[in-house]
């Protein structure tokens, strides 16, 4: 029975998921069991970045650095599934980044410098504090990529707050986190009862394109400020006729993490 209940449940939106679970003891029961499953951390992590082990040491570095997983990763937490060609990105305050960068390192994981860093991770890490007074606006402080084998992971630093670089990310359905202790959904509703993804007014281009084209082919669909429904090569914020009610986003009100329009997983 707990087989078909699992197959069921892992059909089932999280809205439908809460329904189901409230219906009697025995389901309720069953769906907390699919829960410890569906959303393990450590299934997320192991064995793609990291063995069952260095997942437990990730995670201790992860609270000392205040480091969080954020991009699609996060978002395979959420929506249960795996796309096997995303890489792991983390992101975390410069001052304490350092550390991560060091775990990383000593554990297998290659730093593959780009053509404007510095050979030497060190090196490297010391520059981009340099360069930081430099900042854009958008809150980098620099970006490190990793890799050992054919997992890759991407360390960015934040000039300040990790926070300010994943809201402006490209569009609402990526803006996730998980931290060493809970995993935060900021848009919930949104991103998975109605599936779709409110666009930022952050920076156009190439790569930006890319990114929302690539979770229109995962089944979301994206919206322009207006509630229009966007279109790729599009090079108005208004791309079509049709509007989508943007209540689900809950724009006039102020927010915060963890807020009840927020879904947060509480990790073991």
């Amino acid at each position: 029975p707990s087989t078909t209940t699992n197959l069921i449940l892992s059909c089932l939106s999280p809205r439908d998921i809460i329904a189901f679970s409230l219906s009697c003891k025995q389901n309720y029961e069953e769906t907390l069991s699919y829960n410890r499953v569906a959303y393990s951390i450590d299934d997320l992590l192991s064995p793609r970045y990291f063995t069952i082990e260095e997942t437990q040491c990730f995670r201790t570095v992860q609270a000392l650095t205040g480091a969080v997983i954020s991009g699609s990763t996060a978002l395979q937490l959420f929506s249960r599934v795996r796309w096997t060609e995303s890489d792991l990105d983390l992101y975390v305050e410069h001052y304490t980044g350092y550390l991560m960068a060091m775990f990383l390192n000593n554990i297998g994981y290659n730093f593959q410098p780009t053509e404007r860093q510095k050979i030497d991770l060190a090196d490297a890490y010391d520059q981009a504090e340099i360069d930081e007074i430099y900042d854009d606006g958008r809150g980098f402080a620099s970006v490190f990529n990793f890799q050992r084998g054919t997992s890759k992971i991407q360390l960015v630093t934040a000039t300040h707050s990790s926070i300010d670089i994943i809201l402006n990310f490209h569009s609402t359905v990526v803006m996730n986190v998980i931290t060493a202790y809970d995993a935060f959904c900021f848009y919930p509703l949104a991103t998975f009862e109605k599936r779709i993804s409110l666009m930022t007014f952050s920076d156009i281009g190439p790569d930006r394109e890319r990114a929302r084209v690539k979770y229109l082919e995962r089944g979301w669909v994206l919206i322009n400020a207006g509630g229009s429904i966007w279109k790729p090569n599009s090079l108005s914020y208004y791309s079509t006729l049709d509007c989508i009610s943007l209540a689900p986003f809950h724009l006039s009100t102020p927010r915060h993490v963890g807020d009840h329009f927020s879904w947060t997983i509480r990790l073991p």
